[in-house]
């Protein structure tokens, strides 16, 4: 009966001593995979969702897809998290669409080519071992806007250009070490004046370009 109870009690021990040691080799494989420093170069594609906050605008073009290429980089590579989350970046994007005009029906179209410049600043991750960090964004947005009309009570062709700004809120993921999956909702504004034209028969109107996106994105860190 006692050696019964002795190899039972060792038994137990036994596998008591190898759960912890696994135990403890599972948590620190999975902790060490999985690496939430976001603390490098970075480069995505992120489309989204483009919908205009006039009215006027929606009207017209209604809302549609923009494309955006970002590049980002930090400032610090030191240890202190709070100052480490700190990237500047630069974006461009292309939305393009066709529309009509709201009483005639003319055909319209127009093609927004933004630059921004601006600051990212990314939260510590949400776990210990969960690659994720939410961020916030907030730049200078510099609009080039071209707009074509086939109605002969407007002017035909329409460049405009100049600085607007954004805000953006997000979270991003690291998959596969060097791979990060993307999502956000961010807000931009700019509002053209209409444009001075000498002419009693054809009608100047301003545009507001000012909009919401919502998409995702896909990238690469080095």
């Amino acid at each position: 009966m006692k050696k019964i109870t002795l190899w039972i009690t060792l038994a137990v021990a036994g596998i008591s001593s190898g759960f912890s040691a696994t135990q403890d080799e599972s948590s620190f494989s999975t902790c060490e995979c999985t690496d939430v420093s976001l603390n490098n170069f970075m480069i995505e594609f992120r489309p989204s969702y483009f919908y205009p906050l006039s009215n006027h605008f929606r009207k017209i073009f209604s809302g549609g897809v923009d494309y955006q290429l970002t590049v980002s980089c930090p400032v610090y590579w030191g240890q202190n998290e709070r100052v480490r989350g700190i990237s500047l970046f630069a974006a461009a994007d292309y939305f393009s669409k066709d529309g009509h005009s709201t009483y005639l029906k003319d055909k319209t179209s127009i093609t927004i080519v933004p630059v921004t410049l601006g600051v990212k600043y990314f939260f510590p991750p949400l776990g210990e071992c969960v690659p994720v960090n939410v961020y916030v964004a907030s730049g200078m947005k510099y609009y080039f806007v071209h707009t074509k009309n086939h109605s002969d009570y407007v002017k035909k062709r329409v460049n405009v250009n100049g600085m607007g700004g954004m805000i953006e809120v997000g979270a991003i993921g690291v998959v596969r070490e060097h791979f990060v999956l993307d999502l956000f909702v961010s807000s931009s504004f700019r509002c053209f004046g209409a444009p001075s034209i000498s002419s009693d028969t054809v009608e100047s109107t301003g545009i507001n370009v000012s909009s919401i996106n919502a998409g995702g994105g896909v990238g690469y860190r080095f």
